[in-house]
């Protein structure tokens, strides 16, 4: 269920959103199984797996449906660990060749993070704006915390 909703938050529907766009795509896949009766506790371990899928190393440390969905997201999309047996010996690669698939992805993600940078806080979807954006001014954590309102 992981990669049919891990991106739906980068389709045209949720693109106006201001929250994380992997949350929209969380939202939604908990949704799905609760109206079909699938207990909430369960229904939780698919948000917490679609929700986290790009927040590096905290879903390794949840239940393993959290973590495979994370691991399944770093073969599939970054090819992480494609030439290391036994997850992926090369008899039993099945994703077919995507034409221009990085380059597609990327303008995906983009178009679903530009109105709302900030999301991008604490996930790896920042370096997505830093490549496209010419004047691209990646969300700083001192900077938000130097710029708060709070009186020093």
């Amino acid at each position: 269920m992981g990669a049919l909703f891990r991106d739906l938050g980068l389709t045209e529907k949720f693109r106006t959103g201001r929250q994380r766009s992997e949350l929209d795509g969380a939202d939604e896949a908990r949704a799905f199984p609760t109206v079909r009766g699938i207990p909430a506790d369960r229904a939780r371990l698919i948000w917490e797996g679609i929700a986290l899928h790009i927040t590096p190393n905290i879903p390794h440390h949840m239940a393993p449906e959290v973590a495979l969905v994370t691991a399944g997201v770093d073969l599939d999309v970054l090819g992480i660990d494609y030439d290391t047996p036994p997850g992926n010996p090369p008899g039993r690669r099945r994703r077919p060749p995507a034409p221009d698939f990085e380059r597609r992805i990327l303008h995906a993600f983009h178009a679903a993070l530009a109105h709302r940078p900030r999301t991008t806080v604490g996930n790896v979807k920042s370096d997505v704006l830093d490549r496209i954006e010419e004047d691209y001014a990646r969300p700083n954590f001192v900077r938000i915390i130097e710029d708060s309102p709070w009186p020093q």
